[in-house]
């Protein structure tokens, strides 16, 4: 799954929108990590529904539809989660992702 469809995806759950409704989300930057999934009990991995192969989460200030919060994006490598820490190293324009229903 790429970066951007993983993103998507975290988004998603994170509003728990149904598949179909489009929606506008900017990720403002990264506020932690990464962090590997070596550092959290697996028990809670599991009740928050960690897929297994996502290894490394970023926690991220996001906005969704103008409203601001923070989310967990995981990635199945580090240089998938360093990708995004590093944009964010150079740059201070939002990433946007417009009409992200799949």
């Amino acid at each position: 799954m790429s970066a951007v469809n993983r993103i998507k995806s975290a988004l998603r759950k994170w509003l728990d929108e149904p598949e179909d409704t489009p929606s506008k989300a900017k990720i403002w930057g990264v506020v932690e990590g990464p962090i590997s999934r070596d550092d959290f009990p697996e028990e809670e991995l599991w009740n928050e529904g960690v897929e297994d192969d996502w290894e490394f989460m970023v926690v991220v200030r996001l906005e969704v539809d103008g409203e601001m919060g923070f989310c967990n994006m995981w990635y199945s490598t580090l240089d998938e989660a360093y990708q995004l820490k590093r944009y964010f190293d150079t740059n201070i324009e939002p990433l946007e992702i417009e009409d992200w229903d799949g």
